[in-house]
């Protein structure tokens, strides 16, 4: 009997692709949050720290859309950046309830890397 499988995190499964390796759906908006925790940054900026930092390639379009959901959430806040030379841009602060948010955030990633740990081996249950 065929089962179709179901995508995970909505996520689309490339062709011929055997076997399905899901993300941590929480991971890129939690670091995107603890980036801007000390220090307000511009999208540019946190396109380049997640890459940096993380090692997360994640493409532009798709950090101005998480940016844009995480405002519009309450989770930040943006204000225009308008320097003399240049064009004017974003610089996002992280808010209270974004504070909030990510120290959730965190603790489930570290619930899950526990898990994670256990299930490739390198810790006993």
């Amino acid at each position: 009997m065929y089962h179709r499988r179901q995508r995970i995190n909505n996520e689309s499964e490339r062709p011929g692709q055997v076997f399905h390796v899901p993300t941590l759906r929480g991971v890129v908006p939690t670091a995107v949050l603890s980036l801007i925790k000390d220090k307000p940054a511009h999208g540019g900026e946190i396109f380049q720290s997640l890459q940096d930092k993380f090692g997360l390639e994640v493409a532009r379009p798709v950090i101005y859309m998480l940016l844009r959901r995480l405002e519009r959430h309450g989770l930040m806040v943006s204000t225009w950046d308008i320097q003399e030379s240049g064009p004017a841009r974003r610089k996002y602060t992280i808010t209270e309830d974004g504070l909030e948010h990510l120290n959730d955030g965190l603790e489930s990633l570290k619930k899950a890397s526990k898990a994670i740990n256990i299930l490739i081996g390198e810790k006993k249950a």
